[in-house]
């Protein structure tokens, strides 16, 4: 007797398509780089130094994995997905909106200084949080601990991938800037893509299912607040360490109290 059903196959098999061409897409510029060796070490440099966040942030999601009984299979499938799919249709999603936004007629200037903003928050957040429903289907476990832990471990996948990613942007155009922008990329860390999709995704669950564990304003907020922090984050309005401050001290806020919901034991 078979274990997986028609459908299940289908979506195994479509999953394991795009994991193999997100393997491809995000390790390529890797493979093809032909840098100096000095360059090389740099990248190996900027990369390890990026254990800063991922190696607590690991130890955290083995907590709560085992404190709110989520199963293995969601986080493996959580992280792999994160790292190896949704971070390649973002890059291609963002792209089509750009395009979209200069058929439309924006100024030149104005989407100089606004494509991330107009773009990333939208396309990437969609894509994060489809992607986490789409496992949560697929196994068939709606339940707000798994929904959170899901999307918080999506978009840390993400988030490792985005970094990296932004290593080898710089080690191609300016190796110069290369460590300065990985540490920046630890800094913000804290309040980056795990904490927007986990909030987010546990938003929209709770709105789905019409929950009345808390208030709907808590609800919204927490479906809403996630994008806007996002596009904050990358508008031009983020001009100095001070709103840098003030919009990871709103995220890490609107986190805890996130978390804090799920986990009671935290209060």
């Amino acid at each position: 007797m078979s274990i997986l059903t028609t459908k299940q196959k289908i979506a195994v098999s479509v999953w394991l398509f795009l994991i193999i061409y997100g393997i491809d897409f995000e390790l390529f510029p890797l493979i093809e780089y032909d840098g100096p060796v000095i360059n090389q070490i740099i990248i190996l440099f900027s990369t390890l130094l990026l254990a800063f966040y991922i190696i607590p942030m690991s130890l955290a999601i083995k907590f709560l994995k085992k404190q709110l009984k989520i199963p293995s299979k969601i986080i493996i499938v959580s992280i792999i997905s994160g790292m190896l799919i949704t971070g390649w249709l973002s890059s291609i999603g963002n792209g089509f909106s750009y395009s979209v936004l200069q058929v439309i007629g924006f100024d030149k200037q104005f989407l100089q200084d606004w494509e991330a903003a107009l773009t990333a928050p939208f396309v990437e957040e969609t894509i994060k949080a489809l992607m986490t429903f789409s496992i949560l289907y697929f196994f068939k476990i709606f339940k707000k601990e798994t929904v959170f832990i899901s999307g918080l471990t999506v978009g840390f996948g993400f988030q490792i991938v985005e970094d990296f990613a932004y290593i080898l942007t710089d080690a191609s155009e300016q190796i110069d800037y290369t460590i300065g922008t990985t540490i920046s990329r630890v800094s913000g860390a804290l309040s980056s893509h795990y904490l927007y999709t986990s909030v987010l995704c546990l938003g929209i669950f709770l709105l789905v299912s019409k929950s009345k564990e808390i208030s709907k304003k808590k609800i919204m907020t927490w479906s809403f607040l996630p994008i806007l922090l996002h596009f904050l984050w990358n508008s031009p309005l983020n001009v100095s360490p001070v709103i840098s401050a003030i919009l990871a001290t709103i995220s890490v806020l609107l986190f805890i109290d996130a978390l804090t919901f799920i986990y009671p034991k935290l209060n």
